[in-house]
């Protein structure tokens, strides 16, 4: 939204009950770039667990995922 100049069409500042990232289009973009990092080096890592065959490390790994995702539906309800 930020990159190609469209904020002006999204409400920021909320309409009801929103999550408080959702206040600026940098901090939506902002909370939006730190979780996509961090699902992406998850996702890294459990590539390379699945490739190298450490059934130890998958499980974590899928555990940690299921953790994430657990965490990022509870971030989304922190309102304002």
């Amino acid at each position: 939204m930020k990159i190609q100049g469209r904020t002006a069409e999204y409400p920021f500042g909320g309409e009801g009950p929103t999550p408080y990232y959702y206040k600026t289009a940098e901090m939506y973009s902002t909370v939006n770039l730190i979780w996509g990092i961090v699902f992406l080096s998850v996702l890294l890592f459990t590539s390379w667990t699945i490739i190298k065959g450490q059934k130890k490390w998958t499980a974590i790994s899928f555990g940690s995922t299921i953790i994430l995702l657990l965490g990022l539906f509870i971030h989304g309800q922190i309102e304002t």
